[in-house]
């Protein structure tokens, strides 16, 4: 059986921990990198939940994009919503390894996943100042901001998205999966050219300057627009280490939509 060190530098292989951003926290963050793997389990995020399937299904390690440890731990306890996942880890002997900004802007990654799950076409990394995690591509044909959201939502079988529309027919598209909905890189779109850009957590000023410029913009939540690599991940770890038996956590987007 593989050891978790071996995992870890295959998935380092894939995205190195230098692509990371400053003040992100990625690899091994819980385990020992010598224990021997048999069963993997991928997830977005290791909350309690997923600790504790992880514990029940028999899996040595699990594989995550969020890091379980970000922020500094200053007591690990059940009440405290990391303590509580890095316990049940710690109890049952459960390594983790979290690839986080280093896998977005990794070639191949989340930002790349998520323009093939688009459909986009012809992508290439987007200027976004040095953080190599924009990505822009192309529709195979125009279309209007409703149709593309709509588009958006079933590609990444949302539970429902928002959207601002545009002041022109949608070609050409900018991705970032995650938190990209800050001025900043809504910005670097803007300038780009760009007719469309999906991400998540669009701030309400940010889809006013927007809404000005005629930028469309769908936010399709964080969960959605970032889940698409666990595929990528399986298909990575498993082409390579085919006696792994690989698990998905069933860990899903936490917010409910009503609509009216």
């Amino acid at each position: 059986m593989p050891k978790v060190s071996e995992i870890l530098e295959l998935i380092e292989g894939f995205a190195p921990s230098f692509l990371k951003m400053q003040g992100d926290n990625v690899g091994l963050l819980v385990g020992d990198p010598e224990a021997e793997v048999s069963r993997v389990m991928l997830t977005l995020d290791i909350t309690p939940d997923v600790a504790k399937a992880a514990a029940e299904a028999g899996a040595e390690l699990i594989v995550a994009h969020h890091p379980v440890i970000f922020s500094p731990l200053y007591s690990v306890t059940p009440a405290d919503y990391n303590g509580a996942a890095v316990m049940t880890l710690l109890r049952h002997g459960i390594a983790a390894i979290c690839m986080h900004t280093n896998l977005d802007a990794a070639a191949g990654g989340v930002n790349d996943t998520l323009a093939e799950a688009l459909g986009l076409r012809d992508v290439t990394l987007l200027d976004d100042g040095g953080q190599g995690i924009l990505r822009r591509g192309v529709l195979p044909q125009a279309m209007s901001a409703a149709d593309f959201a709509a588009h958006v939502g079933r590609a990444l079988h949302c539970k429902g998205v928002r959207y601002l529309p545009g002041n022109r027919p949608i070609r050409t598209v900018a991705v970032c999966g995650g938190a990209g909905g800050n001025s900043a890189d809504c910005g670097h779109v803007l300038r780009a050219g760009c007719d469309a850009y999906v991400t998540a957590e669009v701030k309400y000023p940010v889809s006013l300057e927007m809404a000005y410029a005629g930028l469309t913009i769908v936010d399709a939540g964080h969960f959605h627009t970032e889940n698409p690599v666990l595929d990528r991940l399986e298909e990575l770890i498993g082409r390579r280490l085919p006696a792994l038996v690989l698990l998905r956590s069933g860990h899903d987007d936490p917010m409910n939509y009503l609509t009216f």
